[in-house]
């Protein structure tokens, strides 16, 4: 749902409903504000996964306001920043409650998880890149911190650089949230596939 009205918002944005706040003043707003922008952005978006609203979102938004080989390492860094921090919160907080409720169909993708280590969380990373419900099921699995921090810096940079290229390309809007759309169903559906051998297995 908090995806959908992103989405709607940026919609609006592109039907000049917020006419006031144009892209090129945001651009010209970060540019005037230099390293403090992205020292912003980046607890902005951890922020924002550990309220659970969609982290993809950011990256993209990086891709409009920053050259793209800027965006591409604030967004790395943000990334990172974002999914290890709620993935500390939940290893910290709620590990030994959690991993008694892993659901038995999910004990075979959590096993798995575990096993594979760095190799693992990349893969993990790959479908699910720092979505805030995953980040819980993440925390709540018996992978060592080091092995997420690695896994998480190598895994997400596939999404990072699809994403900020959709938002640093000079194509239309629709054609850009047509890629989110694209990006999200491929995602959506591995997850679903992932879970049913997950299922199968256990």
């Amino acid at each position: 749902m908090l995806g959908a009205v992103a989405v709607g918002i940026l919609w609006a944005w592109q039907a000049g409903v917020y006419s006031d706040f144009s892209l090129e003043s945001l651009q010209q707003n970060v540019s005037e504000a230099g390293p403090l922008g992205a020292a912003l952005f980046i607890p902005a978006w951890t922020l924002a996964v550990i309220l659970h609203l969609p982290a993809i979102l950011f990256p993209f938004a990086a891709g409009l306001l920053w050259p793209v080989p800027v965006a591409l390492g604030i967004s790395w860094l943000g990334g990172w920043c974002a999914g290890m921090g709620l993935f500390v919160i939940a290893r910290f907080t709620v590990r030994d409650a959690a991993q008694q409720r892993i659901p038995v169909r999910f004990r075979g993708l959590e096993e798995r998880l575990a096993d594979g280590g760095v190799r693992g969380v990349v893969l993990f990373r790959l479908v699910t890149f720092v979505g805030s419900g995953f980040q819980w099921f993440l925390g709540a699995s018996r992978v060592s911190m080091r092995d997420v921090a690695l896994g998480t810096a190598i895994g997400i940079i596939p999404w990072i650089c699809v994403l900020v290229a959709l938002g640093g390309s000079e194509i239309s809007w629709a054609a850009r949230l047509a890629g989110i759309a694209a990006v999200s169903f491929v995602s959506i559906s591995l997850i679903v596939r992932s879970a049913i051998r997950a299922e199968r297995t256990s």
